[in-house]
């Protein structure tokens, strides 16, 4: 059903360089929200990263351009990196369950790096094997 008070939804990532519509489906996410707010929330996910949205593996980029052309099409690809930089990398559910996407990173420096998720910019930190999967 459509999001409300008692139907929340909680998208964990990854909508970008998920085939030719994410920006549309980031439409459709992003105008729930405002219409219903509190009913409707989008994680962070190693796809809503700007390398990745530019690299071979991504997409999302490149589908901004073909829609929009390479002017308005890179300005919007723009405003998505800045939304990137404040989407929360986890969510709390019922103050009991941690949602993450693609779980907890297993690099020996974790404490650190989620220290400095407040630090966040368009682009995920790297973790010392170069992994962004």
């Amino acid at each position: 059903g459509l999001p409300s008070r008692a139907l929340t939804y909680l998208f964990n990532g990854d909508v970008a360089d998920r085939g030719t519509h994410a920006l549309e489906i980031f439409v459709l996410i992003f105008g729930f929200m405002i219409a219903c707010p509190g009913s409707v929330f989008l994680n962070r996910g190693n796809h809503e990263d700007e390398a990745i949205n530019q690299s071979g593996c991504g997409g999302f980029y490149n589908e901004c351009l073909a829609k929009y052309g390479r002017a308005f099409g890179g300005q919007l690809f723009d405003q998505m990196r800045s939304i990137y930089a404040v989407l929360p990398l986890a969510s709390l559910l019922k103050e009991s369950v941690f949602v993450v996407h693609g779980g907890l990173s297993r690099c020996n420096h974790f404490l650190q790096l989620l220290e400095s998720a407040h630090e966040r910019g368009s682009t995920i930190p790297v973790e010392p094997n170069g992994s962004h999967e």
